[in-house]
């Protein structure tokens, strides 16, 4: 049972599976302040009051933002379910660039490992995305608009688009290049989601058995990859480099503790990897890249007003917003799950608090240019336990601003 925060509301992981009324996504309705469709907004500009990091302060910049723009768009039959937020058209979601084919429908839904459930998690990034926000001079191209409210933090394991049941006959045909194609529903992903449960627990048992996947985020890194002042997305996750070809493990003697965030990493990607198949031999996710773990928390797309203008990597390399970094590791955080505290919500005002006067930075002088010389940088987040599967809609806000789940399945071994 989660603990009430300062207003008596639910804190933010209560709300996961709360199920408000979700306007059918492929009419021309939208979530209010989505002015082009379904799409995940960042910036911690929900209804929710729990546990967002960012002060009325900064609310009021983003919701003053979106205020200005919920008018752009309506009326152009776009409908919610062309969301255009960069993770969802792959840039964030599966890979480093470019977006989904022109000759299918957009997507509308997503596989989620959710992480918003873990309060620490929470706090850790807020305070380094409020680090960022007040360093001085301002980080070239940074606005509150594209950060991502840690309430709706996650790893993808894969986007698609789907109808609600009944609702076939008013969703939009998709042509493809095999013919057009076939309309699926909420209701059969979460159908083939829960047929690979026994499968799934199959591999948690041969995995060292055990309920849930463990989340390391100890990589700092952007799309596109390599980028330095022409990033779009700055995201946490596991380094993965050598985890997916799980035939080729070292022999070499190596620590006790590497050897389990190694066995970790590769129970993740064998849960991870083998839903992401699945639904792709299925024919829910049409996306070619291969899957790429991570977990966004600033994302250029959802830029208001909306310009194509990316931000300095090398500015958050270089800026005070490091030490945050560096006292995050300082703490030596074991992996477990972490219980939501009575005082999380004071604890992420004291932490949090962003100058009224944070603007974006993009002087004429300094046009962002992606030079590619960028690199990933380790850090130590924590590690995270994960005991569920989910399915989302793109672009929803529950009450306290997170995604909304549609349900989902247990990573539990076989009993």
């Amino acid at each position: 049972m989660s603990a009430p925060n300062a207003n008596n509301e639910p804190a933010a992981d209560s709300a996961v599976q709360s199920q408000p009324t979700w306007t059918n996504p492929h009419r021309s309705h939208r979530p209010r302040g989505d002015s082009r469709g379904g799409v995940p907004r960042g910036g911690g500009h929900g209804t929710g009051r729990g546990t967002g990091i960012l002060t009325s302060t900064l609310s009021q910049h983003i919701n003053d933002a979106q205020s200005a723009n919920s008018l752009r768009g309506r009326g152009r039959g776009r409908g919610g379910w062309r969301g255009r937020g960069g993770s969802e058209r792959g840039r964030g979601r599966g890979g480093g660039g470019g977006g989904f084919r022109s000759d299918v429908a957009r997507p509308t839904h997503f596989l989620a490992l959710p992480l918003q459930t873990h309060s620490t998690l929470r706090t850790r990034i807020g305070n380094f995305q409020s680090a960022l926000l007040q360093h001085s001079p301002p980080i070239t191209g940074l606005d509150p608009s594209i950060v991502i409210d840690p309430r709706r933090l996650h790893l993808t394991l894969g986007v698609m688009a789907l109808v609600h049941p009944g609702e076939e006959a008013d969703a939009p045909s998709a042509e493809g290049r095999e013919g057009l194609q076939p309309k699926k529903t909420t209701d059969d992903a979460l159908a083939l989601l829960r047929s690979l449960q026994p499968r799934i627990s199959q591999l948690l048992l041969e995995s060292g058995g055990g309920e849930g996947v463990k989340v390391l985020l100890e990589v700092l890194d952007v799309f596109p990859p390599g980028a330095t002042t022409g990033a779009n997305v700055l995201y946490l996750g596991p380094e993965m480099a050598g985890i997916d070809n799980l035939r080729h493990r070292s022999s070499n003697a190596i620590s006790s503790s590497r050897e389990d965030k190694r066995s970790w990493k590769e129970r993740l990607w064998t849960v991870s990897n083998f839903v992401h198949q699945e639904f792709k031999k299925a024919g829910y996710i049409v996306e070619k890249r291969p899957l790429k773990l991570h977990c966004t928390i600033l994302n250029a797309s959802h830029r208001k007003p909306k310009r194509r203008l990316p931000f300095s990597y090398e500015d958050i390399l270089n800026s005070s917003a490091r030490a945050t970094i560096e006292a995050i590791a300082q703490e030596r955080v074991e992996p477990s799950t972490v219980a939501v505290s009575d005082d999380v919500s004071s604890q992420l005002a004291q932490v949090t608090e962003v100058l009224a006067s944070t603007s974006i930075s993009s002087p004429a002088n300094r046009h962002p240019v992606d030079d590619r010389r960028g690199s990933p940088l380790s850090v130590d987040f924590g590690v995270y336990d994960v005991n569920d599967i989910q399915l989302w809609v793109m672009g929803s806000r529950g009450r306290n601003n997170e995604y909304v789940n549609l349900g989902g399945i247990k990573l539990e071994p076989v009993t």
